[in-house]
């Protein structure tokens, strides 16, 4: 008698062993693409990805440029013949900076915008801030020469 150690089971040796069929697949194999990350069985379907901050998201430029305009526009509400309108875009382009700056240097302690933004959001709010006081400033002034010739009485 030959024993033949090959038929045995080796969870269970009473029982013989039993081979059984390969399985087939019931969909036909698809082709890999080699353009598309594997999947990651261990990834859940909540997971969110970091997101990376965006290199430049305009906010801190616009604000820049906008307090540069509200302090050129300001300083020529002094040099030409209407002096109102150009402080009045002066005192406009300084608060909308202003607003800007803040909210971009607000996004960048978050995370939301990359930190070399907060330099020129900065000095977005800077400039504004010089540009909103020259505007209220010369507006004044101009209120009160135009108060003191309406109050003066003319010999």
């Amino acid at each position: 008698m030959e024993d033949d150690f090959s038929q045995l089971n080796p969870v269970h040796p009473s029982e013989p062993f039993r081979q059984s069929e390969p399985a087939r697949p019931s969909e036909p194999a698809q082709p890999i693409n080699p353009y598309q990350p594997p999947v990651n069985p261990y990834q859940s379907s909540t997971y969110e990805p970091y997101r990376s901050p965006s290199m430049s998201s305009g906010n801190g430029t616009l604000a820049l440029w906008l307090g540069v305009i509200s302090m050129i526009a300001s300083t020529l509400g002094v040099i030409c013949c209407i002096p109102f309108l150009f402080n009045l875009v002066g005192l406009i382009s300084g608060v909308v900076a202003v607003v800007l700056g803040v909210k971009e240097m607000r996004a960048v302690r978050e995370g939301y915008a990359h930190a070399s933004n907060r330099t020129t959001a900065q000095l977005g709010v800077v400039f504004g801030s010089i540009g909103i006081v020259i505007s209220l400033l010369l507006l004044l002034l101009f209120a009160g020469f135009i108060a003191f010739a309406i109050l003066a009485d003319p010999p």
